[in-house]
C-alpha cells in the first residue's frame, strides 16, 4: 500500500522503507509503535533500522535503501520523481527533499529537523516546511494544494486546483492578448509536532500552517492514549 501524490512535499513522501506492504498498512503512521517507519516524521528514527533496501515497482519505482544512520528514499510524484534523505546523529536529525512533476512544470523542495529524548521512554520533537511552485498553464493535472500540509495527527483540508481551469481564468481578453500574465503558483507549508511514548501511553500533537494564493489553513490537533509495549506489538 503505496500512497501516489500528484505532487508532494515533505513528510511527504509518505513511503515507509522497510516494512511489507501489509505490516506497513498496520503500523504506518501509527504513534503509539516503534516501527522502521518512524522515520517519516522523526529525522532521528533514520539510524534505528539498520541497513535494509526497499523496493516496490508497479509500473513506478519506489523504495528506499538504510545505511548507518541515513536513509534515501524515492517515490513518484505526478510525472516525475520525489527524493527525500534522512540523518540521524542519535538525539537529532535532519532531512531534506527535492522533487519536480513535469506535468505541471512542478518543483518542490523541503526539510525537517528533529530531535528526540531517549531518557525515559522516548519523545520525538520536529519542525519541517516545504515549498511548491508550479505553473497552471502546463495543462489540465490536477493539484492536491493541501498535500505537504500534514502533521503525524492530522491534515489540513484538501483543495483541489486544475491547471487548465486556473490557466482559462486568467486568460487574458482578446483585446489584450498580448499582456503578460502569470500562471505560475507557490504556496508554503510549515508543521512543528511532537511524540512521547512511555511503556504503556502515548501522547501526541501537531500543528501545520499551509498558505498558497487562494488558500490560508491551519491545522492543529492533540492525541493522548494507552499503548501496549513495543515488546508485545
Amino acid at each position: 500500500m503505496m500512497r501516489k501524490l500528484t505532487i508532494s512535499a515533505l513528510l511527504l513522501s509518505s513511503m515507509p522503507a522497510f516494512a511489507t506492504d501489509t505490516r506497513t498498512g498496520s503500523l504506518s503512521d501509527n504513534l503509539g509503535i516503534e516501527d522502521d517507519t518512524d522515520y517519516e516524521w522523526f529525522a532521528t528514527e533514520a539510524g534505528q533500522s539498520g541497513d535494509s533496501v526497499w523496493l516496490d515497482y508497479d509500473g513506478s519505482l519506489t523504495g528506499a535503501v538504510s545505511f548507518g544512520s541515513n536513509a534515501l528514499a524515492i517515490s513518484p510524484n505526478g510525472e516525475g520523481m520525489m527524493v527525500d534523505w534522512y540523518n540521524s546523529a542519535g538525539d537529532t536529525g535532519y532531512s531534506v527533499s527535492a522533487g519536480y512533476n513535469q506535468a505541471v512544470e512542478g518543483i518542490t523542495v523541503g526539510g525537517s529537523y528533529a530531535t528526540a529524548d531517549r531518557s525515559a521512554g522516548l519523545s520525538n520533537m520536529a519542525f519541517s516546511g516545504s515549498l511548491m511552485m508550479w505553473d497552471t498553464a502546463a495543462g489540465a493535472t490536477a493539484v492536491d494544494t493541501a498535500v505537504g500540509c500534514c502533521t503525524p495527527v492530522g491534515c489540513c483540508t484538501p483543495t483541489k486546483d486544475t491547471g487548465a481551469d486556473r490557466a482559462a481564468a486568467e486568460e487574458p481578453a482578446a483585446d489584450d492578448a498580448a499582456a503578460d500574465t502569470d500562471t505560475s503558483e507557490m504556496l508554503i507549508n510549515l508543521m512543528a509536532y511532537s511524540r512521547t511514548l512511555t511503556d504503556d501511553s502515548v501522547t501526541a500533537w501537531g500543528a501545520a500552517i499551509h498558505t498558497d494564493t487562494a488558500t490560508h489553513m491551519v491545522n492543529a490537533g492533540y492525541h493522548t492514549g494507552y499503548r501496549f509495549s513495543d515488546s508485545v506489538a
